[in-house]
């Protein structure tokens, strides 16, 4: 990548500025990379049957517990309905398991 830019800015750097260029695309792709976690872990807490992931299980993938929890929001959750062409499940109350799970993040 580098020597890539090196020879961009020798060929025409008036015209052409590649290091901001390339840091504009590597900034895209994060932000779509970043996209595609939370609605992965929409997916995970508000799609999967019978029951969603737990909290410590999705938090292995570089996350807190708490993270997992404000990563997605109804946005992300209409993006996946709308791939799925189904609704999310149904809320519910939290489980035993849940419980523990959250309890295990304080």
């Amino acid at each position: 990548m580098i020597h890539n830019l090196e020879a961009a800015a020798d060929a025409d750097w008036e015209e052409n500025e590649p290091l901001l260029t390339a840091i504009g695309i590597a900034r895209y792709r994060k932000e779509q990379a970043e996209g595609e976690i939370r609605r992965l872990i929409a997916y995970g807490r508000e799609f999967t049957r019978p029951r969603p992931y737990k909290l410590s299980d999705l938090a292995a993938a570089g996350m807190s517990n708490s993270g997992i929890r404000t990563a997605y929001g109804p946005g992300e959750v209409a993006d996946v309905e709308q791939t799925l062409g189904r609704a999310a499940r149904e809320r519910r109350a939290p489980s035993t398991d849940e419980a523990s799970d959250t309890d295990s993040a304080s």
